[in-house]
């Protein structure tokens, strides 16, 4: 039975490629053929341009949804920094038709570019930007408008000088000439070899670096109109930021930055801010006298590969990675190295280089918006930041289309990368954010309901779905928020626009959900209550039902299969401690019990409690909890250090811990854990 079962699986997924691949295949020959053709930049230029933005309007309906920019508060008083990298190669050079033949640009891997898995989305093709050429301004002049409504400060342009020569620097000199507000740049020297590669190897060289001698005097004068003008980035006044990509290629690192800095000095600037891109297993700016480094990721960072895919194409040569862990291994990658030296943090929406290397790259799998995010949120906390206190932040990329680095549109996710991005820099937006928290965070004096609902926020992508149940529960309750400093002010806004009388408790992400939930009872005086609910924005990712389960305990929490009125009599009873979803009730024993004992020793000598070994507790750590039982457990105050850094923890932690002390004090205390019929 089960060989008879192997082969018709066999026979189903070699189905499958032959159905799916050379579909894929046969279409994106389609497009690179329309795109491929030869034409002359110039008189044409219209006509280029308005072809490609009507394929991309007729093509969009069958290729995806497309998700609007949207509009935050977060332009005027954001602190935080944020620096995309730039690619210019989406215009022809001589250079490029010479080695890749008449027509080619970035656009000519892109658009050739299929699935090489079932579940890998390729060809990743443009949104609202269509197929562009960066030798139209009015390209140039929409990517800065989008970047700028995201909360993006500037781009980063990709540099290619060698020896006096340079390649695709049309795009900057053009870029240069527009009206750009307050929108800035600075520039990377990509000091490499150009090569028929895209690994920064120097296998097949179509230009190299020769690294002359008078390399640094030639470079600098180069650069100099770029560093005067009124929109590049100076790091503080008089201090223009210059980024190398790989200082290693230089003969005399440190000769070479004398002679760029004694430049600029003579230039009338106070300095220049010199920093070192890490690349290629380099890290430290120190030994090439560097004033910081900057990542540069997927370089520096290492990731499991992602098992069990079904392959469309079986001479696949490359490797995919499982990103979705990626940062809870950074959090706890920042939060234990000690680095000497000034680093400005960086992260990228995605990462997929199969477009330039047909059946080989690297592929990220499980990266998205929401992670994206998530990254941005860490590192904006642990950044370089400047004399005046703003921490800078760069992303890899604005435009990296064939490594799947983008922030820009496409057909699939619309503005979703663009929106992570306005998010973040939206909760650096102090004075406004701060406003609107501070007329929701002092405790209610008084109160008339019997009931509360207390939810913590962490994820905010289901903010939406968490509000909506909370608002169709038939309970009359005050309403409490308890949410990390990372949360926007959008989502904030939404909150109060729902719950105008909400009490808000702003916190760092510490502690999980269970922290909060102490520092919300003691700050908000939650004992008074006959009973409140505890609800947090649960994702469990390590479980295949993470959110059926969470949508369960939401549903069974605040309308259970007994209506309110089995809510009313927990909250009357005498003897009541926790009212739980019976599906969620869990014996404390075995492996469920062994990770938590070290904590829950200490619990029981801080409550001064016997220690009591077979109880049941709430798993997911969501109930009604009785107003005597948030007493009990506001008369220990435990500190914010006692509990564990985040690391992806799925046992062991103090917050685990106090999971099942919960249901430890109703037993100790012979008060009843009623269970809710599942509905």
């Amino acid at each position: 039975m089960l060989n008879s079962l192997s082969r018709f699986r066999k026979k189903i997924k070699n189905k499958l490629k032959t159905l799916l691949y050379p579909g894929f295949e046969g279409f994106n020959k389609f497009i690179s053929k329309c795109y491929g053709i030869n034409r002359r930049e110039s008189a044409e230029d219209s006509v280029y341009y308005n072809f490609y933005k009507s394929f991309n309007k007729s093509a969009e309906g069958t290729l995806g949804s497309t998700v609007p920019q949207e509009t935050l508060s977060r332009a005027c008083d954001s602190k935080l920094r944020v620096v995309a990298f730039y690619l210019p190669q989406f215009h022809t050079i001589p250079e490029n038709d010479d080695t890749w033949g008449k027509g080619f640009t970035e656009w000519t891997n892109v658009s050739k570019a299929v699935p090489q898995y079932l579940g890998h989305y390729q060809p990743r093709l443009p949104g609202e930007l269509g197929f562009y050429n960066l030798t139209d301004s009015r390209v140039l002049q929409r990517q800065i408008d989008l970047a700028a409504a995201a909360g993006v400060h500037a781009f980063c342009f990709h540099y290619y000088w060698f020896s006096g020569k340079k390649l695709l620097e049309r795009p900057l000199d053009i870029f240069m000439g527009l009206n750009l507000g307050t929108f800035q740049f600075c520039i990377n020297w990509a000091n490499e070899n150009w090569t028929k590669r895209w690994d920064g190897k120097a296998e097949e060289v179509i230009i190299k670096q020769e690294n002359r001698t008078n390399d640094a005097e030639l470079f600098f004068q180069d650069i100099l109109p770029v560093l005067r003008h009124p929109n590049y980035i100076q790091i503080e006044p008089g201090v223009p930021l210059l980024l190398i990509y790989r200082p290693e290629n230089i003969p005399d690192p440190i000769k070479f930055t004398e002679k760029l800095r004694q430049g600029a000095q003579s230039a009338g600037f106070r300095g220049l801010h010199i920093v070192m891109c890490q690349t290629f297993g380099k890290k430290d700016p120190r030994p090439y006298q560097f004033n910081a480094a900057c990542e540069f990721p997927p370089h520096e960072l290492s990731f499991a590969k992602k098992e069990n895919l079904t392959f469309l194409n079986n001479k696949f040569s490359g490797k995919v990675y499982d990103a979705a862990n990626i940062v809870t291994k950074l959090r706890t990658k920042i939060a234990s190295e000690k680095i000497a030296y000034p680093v400005f943090r960086c992260a990228f929406p995605n990462w997929d280089n199969s477009a330039r290397l047909f059946g080989a790259g690297h592929i990220m799998h499980g990266m998205s918006p929401s992670v994206f995010q998530d990254w941005l949120f860490l590192i904006s906390r642990n950044t370089y930041q400047d004399t005046t206190g703003c921490p800078w932040i760069f992303i890899n990329a604005w435009n990296e289309w064939g490594e799947g680095a983008y922030l820009e549109p496409d057909r699939k996710l619309g503005f979703e990368n663009l929106n992570a991005v306005a998010r973040v820099v939206d909760s650096y937006g102090l004075n406004s954010r701060r406003q609107l928290i501070a007329l929701h965070e002092k405790p209610l004096e008084e109160t008339l309901a019997p009931l509360a609902i207390l939810l913590h926020i962490y994820h905010e992508d289901l903010i939406d779905e968490m509000l909506d149940k909370v608002k169709r529960t038939e309970l009359i309750f005050d309403f409490y928020v308890t949410a990390t400093d990372t949360l926007t002010t959008q989502a904030i806004q939404k909150i109060v626009a729902l719950f105008p009388a909400v009490r808000i408790l702003e916190l760092n992400n510490h502690g999980r959900d269970v922290l909060p939930f102490l520092r919300a009872i003691r700050h908000f005086n939650l004992g008074r209550y006959k009973a409140v609910c505890k609800l947090h924005s649960k994702k469990s990712p390590h479980r295949q039902d993470g959110d059926a389960w969470r949508n369960d305990l939401f549903d069974n929490l605040l309308n259970p299969s007994g209506g309110s009125q089995t809510i009313k009599e927990f909250a009357e009873s005498e003897s009541s401690g926790l009212l739980v979803p019976e599906f969620n009730l869990m014996k404390a024993e075995g492996k469920i019990l062994a990770g938590s004992v070290i904590h829950l020793k200490a619990l029981f000598a801080a409550y001064k409690l016997k220690p009591h070994w077979d109880f049941y507790f709430p798993a997911g750590t969501m109930f009604w909890a009785s107003g005597r039982l948030l007493s009990k457990v506001n008369e220990i105050h435990i500190g914010e250090d006692q509990f564990e850094i985040e690391a992806g923890q799925l046992d062991g932690t103090l917050a685990h811990a106090y999971e099942r002390f919960f249901g430890v004090i109703c037993h100790k205390m012979d008060w009843k854990i009623v269970g809710i019929k599942k509905l």
